[in-house]
C-alpha cells in the first residue's frame, strides 16, 4: 500500500513538473486571409508577406511557415483569396476546396473572393503595404460596400462545386 501512495506521489509530481508544449500568444502570427492560385502547373500560396509554393494547400502552409520564426496560426483566417487561374481549373479547384473543408481551423464561413493574379505578386502584401490588415479590409468592404467585388463563403462554394 505504501508503494502504491509513493508511486501515486511520484505520477503527480512527474505530471506536475511537465511543461506545457504548446506555443505561446507571442510566439504566434495570427493570419487572418489566405490567397491561393494556380501559376505554371504549381499551387501558390500565402498568408500576407510572401508567396509558396506547393502540391497542396498543406504544403503551402507548411513551406510559408518554414520561412518564419513564429508558428502561423489559421484559427483567425476570415478571407480566402483564389486566383483566377485557380478557379478556371475544376479539376485543382475541387482539389483545393476539399483540402480546405477537411482543415478543422478553417470555417465554412469564411469569405472567399477572387482575384486576377499578374506575375508573381501577393495581393494580401499590396494590402498590408497600403496600411490595411488584409482579412479585416477585405471582409468589411464586403459587408459596408454593397457594390463591392462578389464573394461567398466557403460553406456556399463547397456546395455549388460539389
Amino acid at each position: 500500500m505504501r508503494i502504491i501512495k509513493m508511486l501515486l506521489v511520484c505520477a503527480v509530481c512527474a505530471a506536475a513538473l511537465c511543461g506545457c508544449a504548446a506555443h505561446e500568444l507571442e510566439d504566434r502570427i495570427f493570419a487572418q486571409a489566405m490567397e491561393l492560385d494556380w501559376r505554371d502547373g504549381v499551387l501558390t500560396g500565402g498568408f500576407g508577406d510572401f508567396l509558396t509554393e506547393g502540391n497542396s494547400v498543406k504544403e503551402v502552409r507548411e513551406n510559408y511557415q518554414d520561412k518564419l520564426d513564429k508558428y502561423l496560426d489559421l484559427g483567425h483566417v476570415q478571407a480566402i483569396v483564389l486566383g483566377e487561374a485557380l478557379c478556371a481549373n475544376d479539376e485543382k479547384l475541387r482539389e483545393v476546396l476539399l483540402e480546405l473543408e477537411q482543415m478543422p481551423v478553417i470555417y465554412r464561413n469564411s469569405l472567399v473572393f477572387r482575384h486576377d493574379y499578374r506575375d508573381d505578386e501577393s495581393y494580401l502584401k499590396e494590402l498590408a503595404d497600403e496600411g490595411k490588415v488584409p482579412g479585416e479590409y477585405l471582409c468589411d468592404r464586403y459587408r459596408n460596400t454593397p457594390h463591392s467585388k462578389p464573394a461567398e463563403t466557403l460553406g456556399e462554394l463547397l456546395s455549388d462545386v460539389f
